[in-house]
């Protein structure tokens, strides 16, 4: 398993949602009650917590699931 590669794509879903709703880092992470250095972090592929997954998911009016959109087909190219 690639976990790096998992990271990346949930922070790029993480991104491309606040994205969607036009918000900043900032705005977002003040939702989420995170650091936004934290937050640009997260959404470049660095490693984060299942509850900092929870955090950012609620802030967002998503569920967990959105956030974990296309780790199955990282994960299962990585297997082959």
């Amino acid at each position: 398993m690639n976990r790096s590669r998992m990271f990346k794509v949930m922070g790029e879903n993480i991104r491309n949602h606040r994205m969607k709703q036009l918000q900043t880092i900032e705005e977002l992470a003040e939702k989420a009650n995170l650091d936004d250095k934290n937050l640009g972090e997260i959404e470049r592929g660095k490693g984060f917590h299942i509850s900092t997954c929870y955090q950012i998911s609620r802030a967002l009016g998503i569920t967990v699931e959105d956030i974990f959109a296309g780790v199955d087909e990282v994960l299962t190219t990585d297997d082959e």
